[in-house]
């Protein structure tokens, strides 16, 4: 029943994608890999940094995906969290932040004085 489940999904994917190996054939429609870092490169820098970026696109990323948001002020900031976590960001001062900070009610200023 599991195999048949595997099937099912498999030939569905097939099905709604129309892009995989399954469906084309290799020799008149050549595939290449693309390759994605995901908030940058996370593994080696911290996600969503610009030295993230910056590496991945010097080993020759295909595409860099990341997460945007806005502050109260109307900018454009990349972040993944409509939050600001509180275990990893410190306040102006380094102290711990509660918890469900938006950076969406807060301005690009006010967000600049917080160390994530």
């Amino acid at each position: 029943m599991a195999r048949l489940r595997l099937i099912t999904l498999i030939l569905w994917l097939v099905f709604i994608t129309g892009s995989t190996a399954l469906a084309k054939d290799p020799v008149n429609h050549p595939r290449t890999i693309e390759v994605h870092g995901h908030r940058g490169a996370r593994a080696v820098f911290p996600e969503n940094s610009l030295a993230g970026f910056r590496y991945a696109i010097s080993i020759g990323v295909d595409y860099i995906e990341l997460d945007l948001r806005v502050t109260a002020d109307g900018h454009v900031v990349i972040a993944h969290d409509a939050e600001l976590d509180s275990e990893l960001c410190l306040d102006r001062y380094g102290n711990t932040i509660q918890p469900e900070i938006k950076i969406h009610e807060l301005t690009l200023n006010e967000l600049k004085e917080f160390d994530c």
